[in-house]
C-alpha cells in the first residue's frame, strides 16, 4: 500500500447540533450551503475565467462585495487584486454566478486565486452582523468534492478487483460518500441558521481542489443514499480517522452502537497503535495544586467498558502535592489542555498510562480522533479484506456496522439502493458439492464443500443482517456461517430422523 495509503487529512469531523425532531427526507435535488470560513469578516471577492455576474454587474472578470454593516458595496474588477470600479450598492445579500455556463467561480483570498467552487456564492451577515461568504451548490456535487478531502481517492485503487468494475477499496469511498451526504443533511441550517455546514472545521470542503473521477463515481453510485435513525431523522454521521479497534459509546456522546473495528489494523494505519511521553510540567501547569510532580491515573470506573484496558477513558485522576483531595478531570479537558500545549500527542481518549516518573508520563493508545461512528482506516480494512478474516465488505455492510441502529435509505427522487437487482444488495448460489459463491453484497462466510454434508445442501437461510447464513441439508442438518445463529435442527428435534427435508425458511428478526 506504500504510496497509495496516505491517511485522512485530519482526525475527526466535529458534531453538528442534531435536529431536535424528525424531519421529512429532503429531495435528492436539494442544494446545500457551505460557509467559506477563510474569508470571514472580509470582503467577498469572486473571479471566473468566463466572467462573473452579480447585482449591477452584467459580466466582469471579478466582483467584490464589500460589507458596509447594513448592506454591500458592489465592485467590478479585472481580477482578484483589482483594480476595482464601483458598480452599485445593495441592501440584501448579493450573489455571484459564473457568466458562462459550465465555468466555475474562484473565491479569492488575500488578493490571490484560492478555492475553485461549483455553484454560486453569496455574501451574508450572521446574527452578530459579521460578513460571511456562503457557497450554494447541488448536493451530489458537494459530496463528490468532499469525499476525496476526507478519504484519499487513491484508496479506491486498493484491494484487487471488486464490484462495480472497481477495486475493493472503492467500497470505502462509497461508504464515505454516504457519511458525507448524511452529515450535511442531518440538520439543515444548522450552521448559524444561514448555512448547513462549513468548509474546514466541519467536513473538509475545498471546492474542486481534490475532485477526481473516482470521487465523482462514489457520489453518483450512492446518489441520494443516507443513514436514517429509528426516529426518522437523518443521522449525524460523524466519522474519524482511526477508532483504534473499538468505536465510541454513549459515554462519549455517540448515538451509535459501540462495535469492534477489526479493520482498523489495516496496513498503513500508523494511528492504530501509538505511544507518547507527556512532561508532568504540562500537567502541573494546569493543576498546580498537586505540585510540580503530580501523579496521573485512570481508574476502571472512569472507562467506558468497551475494548482494550476496559475501554476509552472518560476521566483522569490527578493527585499529589499540597492538595490532599485528588482532582478528577474529564478526559476532554485533559486532552484539550495537554494537546493544546504539545500538539496532538495524545491522539484519542483510548489510552492507558504505562508508566510515570517524577517528571514524565508514558502513555500508549489506540486510534486518532473521537471514534464516533465510522473509522476511515477501519472502513478501508473491511473493504479490502484486511479485517482478521471477515472478507471484503461492500459499502452497505460497512455503514451498517458503524452506524447501528441507523439504516440505509434513499432520498425522494433519488436512485434506490440496489435498483438494478430489484433492491437486493447481494445473493449466494450453492453448487452441487455444497460450495457457496457470493455475489454483490452477499459476503462469503464459508461453506460445507469438502465435508460429508456438503453435497446434501438444499437451501441457504440468510441471517437478517445479510452477514451470515445457515446451510440446510436434505437430512435436516444446519451449519451456521457468519453471524447466523444456530438454534438447532432435525437432528435435535427428531433424533434418528431419516426423512428428507426439501426446504426451510426464516422468521422475521
Amino acid at each position: 500500500m506504500a504510496g497509495a495509503s496516505a491517511g485522512p487529512a485530519r482526525a475527526q469531523v466535529p458534531a453538528l447540533d442534531p435536529a431536535t425532531a424528525p424531519q421529512a427526507l429532503p429531495a435528492d435535488s436539494t442544494q446545500v450551503r457551505i460557509v467559506m470560513t477563510e474569508v470571514d469578516t472580509e470582503s467577498v471577492i469572486l473571479a471566473s475565467a468566463g466572467g462573473v455576474t452579480a447585482p449591477d454587474v452584467g459580466d466582469a472578470p471579478a466582483v467584490q462585495f464589500q460589507p458596509t454593516g447594513t448592506g454591500w458595496n458592489v465592485y467590478a474588477g479585472t481580477g482578484c487584486a483589482g483594480p476595482w470600479r464601483p458598480a452599485g450598492t445593495v441592501t440584501s445579500s448579493p450573489m455571484a454566478s459564473p457568466a458562462t455556463a459550465g465555468q466555475l467561480l474562484t473565491l479569492c483570498v488575500g488578493g490571490t486565486l484560492s478555492t475553485t467552487l461549483q455553484g454560486t456564492v453569496s455574501a451574508v451577515y450572521n446574527s452578530n452582523g459579521q460578513s460571511r461568504a456562503v457557497n450554494t451548490l447541488p448536493l451530489e456535487d458537494y459530496v463528490a468534492d468532499v469525499v476525496p478531502g476526507e478519504s484519499p481517492s487513491s484508496w479506491g485503487t486498493l484491494g484487487g478487483p471488486g464490484p462495480q468494475d472497481q477495486q475493493w477499496g472503492f467500497q470505502e469511498l462509497e461508504a464515505q460518500a454516504v457519511a458525507v451526504r448524511s452529515y450535511v443533511l442531518s440538520n439543515p441550517g444548522g450552521y448559524g441558521g444561514y448555512a448547513d455546514t462549513c468548509d474546514l472545521t466541519c467536513q473538509t470542503y475545498r471546492g474542486t481542489r481534490y475532485l477526481t473521477p473516482t470521487s465523482q463515481a462514489a457520489a453518483q453510485d450512492t446518489a441520494g443514499q443516507v443513514m436514517v435513525m429509528p426516529t426518522g431523522r437523518i443521522a449525524t454521521t460523524e466519522y474519524s480517522s482511526s477508532t483504534g479497534g473499538y468505536t465510541s459509546s454513549a459515554a462519549e456522546g455517540s448515538p451509535f452502537t459501540p462495535v469492534p473495528d477489526t479493520g482498523d489494523g489495516v496496513t498503513g494505519n500508523s494511528h492504530h497503535d501509538w505511544s507518547t511521553t507527556v512532561p508532568k510540567s504540562v500537567v502541573a501547569g494546569f493543576w498546580g495544586g498537586h505540585g510540580p510532580h503530580p501523579t496521573v491515573t485512570v481508574t476502571k470506573a472512569n472507562r467506558n467498558g468497551y475494548g482494550t484496558w476496559g475501554g476509552r477513558v472518560t476521566a483522569v485522576t490527578i493527585s499529589g502535592g499540597p492538595t490532599p483531595t485528588p482532582t478528577v478531570v474529564p478526559v476532554a479537558t485533559f486532552l484539550a489542555d495537554v494537546d493544546g500545549t504539545l500538539g496532538t500527542v495524545v491522539q484519542s481518549n483510548y489510552f492507558t498510562i504505562t508508566g510515570q516518573t517524577t517528571t514524565t508520563l508514558q502513555i500508549e493508545g489506540h486510534g486518532w480522533g473521537h471514534g464516533i461512528g465510522m473509522g476511515q482506516w477501519g472502513a478501508l480494512g473491511y473493504a479490502i479484506g484486511q479485517d482478521n478474516g471477515q472478507g471484503n465488505w461492500h459499502y452497505q455492510q460497512i455503514l451498517d456496522h458503524y452506524y447501528q441502529p441507523a439504516t440505509l435509505q434513499s432520498l425522494p427522487g433519488s436512485p434506490t439502493a440496489g435498483k438494478p437487482s430489484g433492491g437486493i444488495g447481494g445473493y449466494w448460489e450453492v453448487a452441487s458439492d455444497g460450495g457457496i459463491f457470493s455475489f454483490g453484497a452477499g459476503g462469503f462466510q464459508g461453506s460445507a464443500a469438502g465435508t460429508a454434508g456438503g453435497p446434501g445442501t438444499v437451501a441457504l437461510l440468510p441471517a437478517r443482517s445479510g452477514q451470515g447464513y445457515l446451510d440446510l441439508t436434505g437430512a435436516g442438518q444446519t451449519t451456521s456461517f457468519g453471524d447466523a445463529p444456530q438454534l438447532g435442527d432435525m437432528s435435535t428435534a427428531v433424533p434418528g430422523y431419516d426423512g428428507h427435508v426439501v426446504a426451510g425458511a426464516t422468521t422475521p428478526g
